[in-house]
């Protein structure tokens, strides 16, 4: 098992007038998120989308609910701008991580998620990665070969993003698990951090600083110091061993004496009888069966594989207009087809237009029970809009930022 160390550092740097990034550190759960729109709509956007990320997810353990929870933060932040001309148009970067489990292993991973282009990197024995994509303009130009990077840092368009939270009444995140290494370091941050200070640079000081706190207060600074145009945020994550062990130690109820029970004498030690020595007489064919019998088990394992994939998971979609949980993959698998597990009393008249969507697709979950909370939310969120009359949704696009 491993546990988490972290610092933070936020800045509105030397340009801006306002901070609108947000940041949250809430073990086992942080995030940075990057607001955008009008005044006051950027903060709002970000600080909204961090307090329902936060609420959602509580103490949820698994990658399903930190997707969950991401798509609930941008149904809000969605929602908060339909009701307020102000804010409309408002919206917000995302990068979260989370240490989740495995529903039936119970193996530890750490779940990143991502919207935008704040960025998630990992430093692993010394070497700077970045491990999310960017949803810009520019990075689907430098992805198609259109572009180098060291064009996309100086094109008009670098500020577009393609995608965003809140900006759509249903957003796509991507996710990411890694295994958490005794020794890594992870760095969420903003554009503020990464458009002033180098890849080269920012790895140099997470290897130079081992104070978490430290190291993201030097960042900041570095990034001031090349011209601070936007905000700067960074979270910084260590991975560590956890040391704590339970108490085995017998309590101290000091010494004890008793003439009725005499101490026992200890039985001598015997050495253990030493196992037979067995003679291979023909090396070669001990290989070749020893080849065979593994080719076997392989030929077994493949077969076994491909049924566990197509078989291992579960979505929430659609027959007809009524949601119904499937156990397989939306897409089959060879010949292995998704099979109903259950319907329910829920129809597409139950929830939010823009939920259907996802639903056509196939929403994938670990488990039946991840399965019936995302319906349930589906419909508490539908019942919610209605109450508070928020009027149909109309897709808008994403605004390049100021």
């Amino acid at each position: 098992m491993t546990t988490l160390r972290w610092g933070s550092a936020t800045d509105v740097g030397l340009v801006r007038e306002s901070n609108q990034d947000s940041l949250l550190v809430a073990q086992p759960l942080f995030a940075v998120a990057d607001g955008m729109g009008g005044h006051r709509g950027g903060e709002v956007a970000s600080a909204t989308a961090l307090e329902i990320l936060a609420a959602t997810f509580g103490n949820s353990t698994t990658r399903d609910d930190l997707v969950e929870a991401v798509r609930r933060a941008n149904a809000k932040v969605w929602d908060k701008a339909q009701l307020d001309d102000d804010l409309r148009g408002m919206g917000t970067t995302l990068t979260a991580i989370a240490k989740v489990f495995d529903e039936e292993t119970g193996a530890e991973s750490i779940a990143i998620i991502n919207v935008g282009d704040s960025r998630t990197y990992l430093l692993h024995d010394g070497a700077l990665s970045q491990v999310t994509t960017d949803h810009s303009f520019v990075e689907e130009m430098v992805r198609a070969g259109e572009i180098s990077p060291e064009e996309a840092e100086v094109h008009p368009k670098r500020n577009v993003l393609t995608r965003a939270l809140g900006v759509e009444p249903v957003v796509d995140s991507d996710t990411i698990e890694i295994t958490p290494v005794p020794g890594d370091r992870l760095l969420l941050c903003s554009d503020g951090l990464v458009r002033e200070v180098s890849d080269d640079q920012i790895a140099a000081t997470l290897r130079r600083l081992r104070n978490p706190d430290e190291a993201a207060r030097e960042l900041v600074s570095m990034a001031k110091a090349n011209g601070g145009h936007d905000n700067i945020t960074i979270v910084i994550v260590d991975v560590e061993t956890d040391t704590s062990k339970p108490d085995t130690s017998k309590p101290d109820i000091g010494e004890q004496t008793s003439e009725a029970s005499p101490p026992v004498p200890k039985a001598p030690k015997r050495k253990p009888p030493k196992a037979p020595r067995i003679k291979v007489r023909n090396r070669s064919v001990v290989r070749t069966a020893g080849f065979v019998i593994a080719a076997v088990l392989l030929l077994g394992a493949i077969p076994g594989s491909v049924v566990w994939y197509a078989r291992s998971s579960f979505f929430v979609g659609l027959e007809g207009q009524q949601l119904v949980i499937y156990r397989g993959r939306p897409e089959p698998v060879l010949f292995f087809k998704p099979t109903i597990t259950e319907r329910t009393n829920v129809s597409t008249n139950d929830i939010l237009p823009s939920a259907i969507p996802p639903l056509q697709k196939g929403f994938t979950t670990s488990s039946p029970g991840s399965a019936h909370k995302y319906i349930e939310n589906l419909n508490q969120e539908a019942i919610q809009a209605k109450n508070a009359g928020i009027p149909p949704v109309t897709p808008t696009t994403v605004k390049p930022r100021k």
